[in-house]
């Protein structure tokens, strides 16, 4: 499989909308600094953010204040109204993603897959996962697809990290994808404007479908 690592959100944006969900869900819309801290971890999946987060955290913090989305006030924070307003924006993503994966997984499962993908899908691919859903089949595996172009309805994968890493690549449920060749080892497929190359037991965890 290819090197090639799809361009997701910066790690301060990632801890911002975090941050905005957290205290969203929050019923006071306030809480600790501390506690805000530890509940934004849970959101991020990525191995790599958990050192981001703490790094970012307080600049972050200071940076949703400054504009207005949250307020400090000794050792608690607290949400504005326009705080509010982009939160629900957030977690509205967050939700529809979870949603797709519910019908295939757990609540759990499903609310993890949607933390990897908020920060990597695009608008389109969101509106793709919205057709996709209501499609009767799944789709056939990627090695077995007879057509030279669809989208991608599900990934067959348990393993978390492979998950992450083949989203990161661009290979996740509701991207386009376009068969370039088929070689002895797999495919080598495109998505976006990146060729990459594919093997044969990957294909057989990807599932696509022509819409």
């Amino acid at each position: 499989m290819s090197n090639h690592v799809r361009k997701q959100k910066e790690p301060k944006t990632i801890v911002k909308e975090n941050i905005l969900r957290v205290m969203l869900e929050e019923p006071s819309r306030s809480k600790e600094i501390g506690k805000v801290r530890e509940l934004s971890k849970e959101f991020i999946i990525l191995g790599s953010w958990q050192i981001d987060l703490d790094v970012y955290f307080m600049e972050v913090l200071d940076d949703l204040q400054v504009a207005g989305l949250l307020t400090i006030n000794q050792n608690q924070v607290s949400i504005t109204k326009d705080g509010l307003i982009e939160a629900a924006n957030i977690l509205s993503k967050h939700q529809a993603i979870e949603k797709f994966f519910m019908k295939d997984l757990d609540k759990n499962e499903a609310h993890i897959a949607a933390g990897i993908l908020e920060h990597f899908i695009s608008k389109e691919v969101l509106e793709n996962m919205n057709r996709i859903r209501s499609l009767e089949e799944n789709g056939i595996e990627l090695i077995n697809f007879t057509s030279d172009e669809g989208i991608i309805t599900a990934l067959i994968i348990d393993d978390t990290q492979l998950f992450e890493r083949m989203v990161s690549m661009g290979i996740c449920p509701g991207e386009r994808i376009k068969i370039i060749a088929k070689v002895a080892a797999g495919f080598i497929v495109k998505l976006k404007h990146t060729q990459i190359a594919i093997d044969n037991s990957l294909c057989n965890k990807i599932l696509v479908a022509m819409i």
